[in-house]
């Protein structure tokens, strides 16, 4: 689909950048909170993904609670459906508003009872990050059977306005308009509110609701870009290629305030 060739080679949902610990886009236009995203991810080994499958089920309760009392705005769990030995193959993610949010989510979980369903976690490689926002949209609700399909940037150094403008002006509205249309839950675009990896990342991530949707999603991403004869060039000129990344995960549980 064109939305993957608009840089040759074309994890996660990272959700800036330049030198600074936070991303010289603060706020849109729109007045849109800052909205926070810890995601952590595991590569569990597949004779062990049906145990993870239920494991990463047992927190939901606790965290519409959080939901429900403001902490949280959303969270979510996902496996990775384009996988590669020792790379993440699930993950979870917690959203708010405030980092203080994200810090009593994970204080709240390790202060659970110890569940021998999370020796699903022993001895696996693990990453967490944590992402930031001020450019998204989405539905309110719960949600099953959505596929988060993401890519990711490397931006050159100092070209961070540049490309978040660029982002803005012609690939954002086509998610505008997937949401309105019901193909998508919501889509994001993402940087690291910590660096735990290079600087200088950014992420476009949105949730089809379905397999059907993906396709729904990559035409009309094919049809609108495709007419943009000078956006390849532009997006080769302001990111690095050869660090390019795409990922698709399947949901298997999302709730959005």
């Amino acid at each position: 689909m064109t939305k993957r060739l608009i840089v040759p080679l074309v994890l996660l949902l990272s959700f800036l950048f330049t030198a600074s610990v936070r991303s010289p886009v603060q706020g849109d236009e729109k007045g849109k909170p800052t909205v926070y995203t810890y995601v952590a991810q595991w590569a569990i080994p597949r004779a062990q993904w049906p145990d993870a499958a239920k494991f990463f089920q047992l927190n939901n309760a606790m965290l519409d609670k959080l939901i429900a009392d403001g902490t949280l705005t959303g969270y979510g769990t996902f496996e990775s459906v384009i996988h590669r030995e020792g790379e993440p193959s699930h993950g979870v993610w917690y959203q708010s508003t405030a980092v203080g949010g994200i810090l009593k989510t994970l204080d709240t979980i390790a202060a659970q009872p110890p569940n021998p369903a999370s020796a699903v976690l022993n001895n696996t490689k693990h990453w967490d990050e944590l992402l930031e926002s001020d450019n998204y949209n989405g539905h309110s609700g719960s949600f099953k059977g959505a596929f988060i399909d993401g890519s990711n940037y490397q931006v050159k150094p100092g070209r961070g306005r540049e490309f978040s403008a660029l982002v803005k002006s012609t690939i954002l509205p086509i998610c505008e308009k997937l949401l309105a249309d019901g193909v998508i839950h919501f889509y994001s675009f993402d940087s690291q509110s910590y660096h735990s990896s290079k600087p200088g990342t950014f992420d476009l991530v949105y949730a089809a609701v379905d397999t059907a949707a993906i396709d729904k999603a990559g035409a009309a991403f094919e049809a609108a870009l495709g007419k943009n004869d000078s956006l390849g060039p532009a997006m080769r000129a302001l990111t690095e290629p050869e660090e390019h990344r795409d990922f698709l995960l399947r949901v298997t549980s999302m709730r959005s305030k």
